[in-house]
């Protein structure tokens, strides 16, 4: 996923993020461990890029590391609150098998897919903004 020329971008320590016209806040993971801080810190940036609004997300993985189970029972907390539907982008084996553990291990309380391209995880968030602006 590319940063795009025409948005505002936000960095945090473990993020590069940006809130698309569409309603999909677009995340790329930096190559760090995530902690409960630095996790906290991001997600309140995400709050604040939204304006507290629920929101589709699409994460690019492609560099991220499996979180601790406190900081994984904190994600899942924290998005419940938040996340309308997340795509999760990488084309690399092995961070499909990491989060197909996580996902197998934890349900999500909200629709949560696997994807090898941006273009694909498009398609799918799609369906989930067109229901959220039809409300």
């Amino acid at each position: 996923m590319e940063r795009p020329l025409d948005a505002e971008i936000f960095e945090t320590e473990i993020n590069t993020m940006w809130f698309e016209e569409s309603g999909i806040l677009c995340s790329i993971e930096k190559p760090v461990t995530l902690t409960v801080e630095n996790f906290s810190t991001a997600f309140a940036v995400m709050q604040r890029i939204t304006k507290g609004k629920r929101f589709c997300l699409m994460n690019d993985l492609q560099t991220v590391s499996a979180p601790d189970k406190e900081v994984r029972d904190l994600i899942t907390r924290l998005m419940l609150t938040a996340v309308i539907a997340q795509a999760l982008i990488t084309p690399s084996m092995f961070s499909k098998m990491i989060a197909n553990i996580y996902l197998a291990l934890k349900k999500q309380p909200f629709p949560i897919r696997m994807f090898n391209t941006e273009r694909e995880a498009r398609v799918w968030l799609k369906q989930f903004l067109e229901k959220t602006n039809a409300k």
